[in-house]
């Protein structure tokens, strides 16, 4: 299963489900350089797909100008919350955030 499988609760292993917003504030650190891409992959348990997602959302960051990277993590947040709650689906979510 990849990151957007656990984000939208459909990862066969309920544990492996992920909080969508412990996730968002860890990206938010992240992307602030308060947290590193290794504290993360570990606080999260990521996989090597999951890597690959993260890697994908990190390189859409990176590409934003400063203005649209002040609101990403609203984005984000905003997007997790509906796909956890089943509003939008995976391809939505993806295009949201870049990932398409």
């Amino acid at each position: 299963m990849s990151l957007i499988d656990r984000i939208f609760h459909d990862d066969p292993d309920p544990s492996r489900n992920m909080n969508n917003h412990a996730f968002s504030a860890g990206v938010w650190f992240w992307a602030k350089g308060d947290l590193t891409r290794a504290h993360i992959v570990s606080a999260f348990e990521l996989t090597t797909d999951d890597e690959t997602q993260l890697d994908l959302l990190q390189a859409h960051y990176v590409s934003l100008t400063p203005g649209e990277k002040q609101s990403f993590h609203s984005d984000m947040e905003a997007a997790g919350i509906l796909a956890e709650s089943g509003l939008i689906t995976k391809e939505i979510y993806q295009s949201l955030l870049g990932l398409t």
